[in-house]
């Protein structure tokens, strides 16, 4: 069977992530000959949106449209079904295995709902992003504790001597921090091209004047001493300006507004 066709706005593309537009999950589950079947039936019936149809074999397949607030919902179905013969999982219109749902509803309980933050929040606070990533793992832009904590380093950590005075942001080796982080794909807080779009963001040259000044890098790599703020509210104030223009980094997403709204 295919994909379940989603309204023109949801259409994926190689784009897309659950974080840009918020996300949706089509459940078909069909009539087998289990124990829980009837149960599995009743419950599908009790679901605002249910829709019973027929394959193309006569078989009576079961399907149902899940947004963020029918999560609960969707799990309860989920549990009874999931195992069965011909049970099918879309995640935004493209097919998904059970794995990889059941990451995409344990991260989401983790990341959104234990704490009743909106998924944008995890990575968005203010005039410029908080963080590069997952909260686990992730590249730090605002200023907080200084501890020296291998998978959160500062943004500013990634700069290199380039000359006297002159430092290079790498941004590859930016990149290359956080790939590991595309195991997660599934995660509703998490957006790749967003990210890239932050990073891209960021300086590419920085001078050691201004805001920077030097001390010791007691990780000693990719140099002996390393640049930092010479004072947090001059460090806001330059952070806000190189994202003040920037439409995907608002602190409410177009796409999320518009799905808000459309509801």
């Amino acid at each position: 069977m295919d994909a379940p066709h989603l309204p023109q706005d949801e259409e994926p593309d190689a784009a897309w992530s659950p974080a840009d537009r918020g996300w949706v999950l089509v459940l078909d589950f069909r009539r087998v000959d289990v124990e829980k079947i009837d149960a599995a039936i009743a419950l599908h019936a009790r679901q605002p949106g249910a829709v019973r149809m027929l394959d193309e074999r006569g078989t009576c397949i079961y399907r149902n449209i899940y947004r963020p607030p029918d999560l609960a919902l969707f799990r309860d179905l989920w549990r009874l079904a999931s195992e069965w013969p011909g049970t099918q999982a879309y995640l935004s219109g493209q097919p998904t295995d059970r794995d990889e749902i059941d990451a995409f509803i344990d991260r989401y309980v983790d990341h959104v709902l234990s704490e009743g933050r909106e998924e944008r929040s995890c990575a968005d606070h203010g005039d410029y992003p908080a963080h590069l990533g997952c909260r686990d793992h992730h590249i730090r832009l605002r200023l907080g504790p200084e501890l020296r904590d291998s998978r959160r380093p500062y943004w500013f950590d990634f700069a290199r001597p380039l000359s006297r005075g002159e430092w290079l942001l790498d941004r590859h080796r930016m990149q290359a921090f956080l790939s590991p982080l595309r195991q997660r794909n599934g995660c509703p807080a998490l957006s790749f091209p967003r990210i890239g779009a932050a990073i891209d963001r960021l300086p590419e040259r920085l001078d050691v004047t201004g805001i920077w000044r030097y001390e010791p890098n007691p990780l000693g790599y990719p140099a002996t001493r390393r640049l930092v703020p010479r004072d947090s509210d001059r460090y806001h104030a330059y952070l806000a300006k190189l994202f003040r223009e920037s439409e995907e980094w608002r602190p409410n997403p177009r796409g999320v507004a518009r799905r808000e709204n459309s509801e």
